[in-house]
């Protein structure tokens, strides 16, 4: 941190107390996929994949990235989309290699 920041800092301090070392709401990284995004990638892995089309018969991260990625989602990564399954209740079984919804519920 530079000094600048340091005094920065202090002067809060001493202003607000510890509260000033916490982060104001607001602060960080934005969403990057908005929630139509997200019901897209929802839409997709309800979508049973076809040899002819998407040439794997279950999703797997990787083949779910290129087909959407061929619906217009340029940078998605396999992360991301696992984190917005994951977010709706989707967990990846790896017995069977598929994905399947949860009920929230358990």
């Amino acid at each position: 941190m530079s000094q600048d920041g340091v005094s920065q800092l202090v002067e809060r301090f001493h202003h607000r107390g510890v509260e000033a070392l916490s982060i104001a709401p607001g602060r960080g990284r934005k969403p990057t996929y908005t929630s139509q995004d997200h019901e897209q990638i929802l839409q997709e892995i309800q979508r049973r994949p076809t040899w002819d089309v998407d040439q794997c018969i279950v999703w797997s991260l990787p083949f779910l990235q290129r087909s959407l990625h061929a619906k217009g989602f340029l940078d998605i990564s396999p992360r991301t989309i696992r984190r917005v399954l994951q977010a709706h209740g989707w967990k990846y079984q790896q017995t069977t290699r598929t994905w399947l919804l949860i009920d929230q519920g358990e």
